[in-house]
């Protein structure tokens, strides 16, 4: 497995230990994919404008969590049996 397949499952058992099982409306993923999207692209924005502090990894680490929203999401439509 990928560095990247590695933390994007570790980061999916983080969420799932913290907030459970999700099984959100497909609307629900959509927003709160679009929320890690923001705090990526607000890393991107610092890491562009040097603030201090700002690094390549903070871009890495909301682009793990967006993408772990995904799969969660992913997983949801297949525990609905809709495929």
């Amino acid at each position: 497995m990928s560095n990247v397949l590695r933390d994007i499952y570790t980061e999916m058992r983080r969420q799932e230990a913290k907030w459970g099982e999700q099984n959100h409306l497909d609307e629900w993923y959509l927003l709160i994919m679009l929320e890690e999207l923001g705090e990526t692209a607000k890393a991107m924005l610092e890491a562009h404008f040097e603030y201090p502090g700002a690094k390549i990894e903070d871009i890495r680490k909301e682009l793990i969590e967006a993408t772990a929203v995904g799969f969660a999401w992913l997983e949801c439509i297949d525990r609905r049996g809709e495929i």
